[in-house]
């Protein structure tokens, strides 16, 4: 047995099927919704519905449907992103900034102090000017990498932010592409 709740103007809404309906199902369960003794409106339905836990369906207001847009927009865009650092344990990931600032001051003048490379380039067994070259390149592609991934996701922000309806915000496909095809 369905449960369906009446409020003002006569209107049905289905708890199950989470909107309103035209007729209530033979079976269901009618609840009339009273606030102030009068049938209650939609304001009060959603806090009915929240209050026992079920879905608002139709009801979501727009905000709470672009918080959860920005939040699937965003778990992309940090998948994505995880792709490109997925090989590498956290530890070193932490001291990425550190290699590049070193391997750019080193690019610059080659006196200049660089305590990390140096160690990195002894036990790798390679010279310093190379791991330089080596950090340098690959600090360069992530730029772009992470950058077409953030771009991607700020643009995407950018349209759930214009969106005025419900249906603008469901129409938003979530689809962050990867430098040089793919999908995260």
């Amino acid at each position: 047995m369905g449960l369906v709740y009446r409020i003002e103007n006569g209107r049905l809404w289905g708890v199950d099927a989470a909107c309103f309906v035209k007729i209530a199902p033979d079976d269901a369960e009618i609840v009339q919704l009273y606030a102030d003794g009068k049938l209650a409106g939609e304001d009060y339905l959603i806090r009915t519905l929240r209050f026992y836990g079920h879905p608002l369906g139709e009801l979501t207001p727009l905000d709470d449907l672009r918080a959860v847009k920005l939040s699937e927009i965003n778990a992309a865009a940090d998948r994505a992103i995880g792709t490109l650092t997925a090989t590498y344990p956290d530890r070193e990931i932490s001291t990425f900034d550190k290699q590049e600032a070193e391997a750019r001051a080193y690019a610059a003048d080659p006196t200049a102090s660089t305590p990390l490379l140096s160690a990195l380039a002894q036990a790798r067994g390679i010279s310093l000017p190379d791991l330089v070259e080596r950090v340098l390149a690959k600090a360069d592609a992530f730029a772009v990498a992470s950058g077409s991934i953030i771009g991607q996701r700020q643009a995407l922000e950018d349209r759930l932010d214009a969106c005025t309806t419900r249906e603008e915000v469901q129409g938003i496909t979530v689809n962050i592409s990867m430098p040089g095809g793919g999908e995260a």
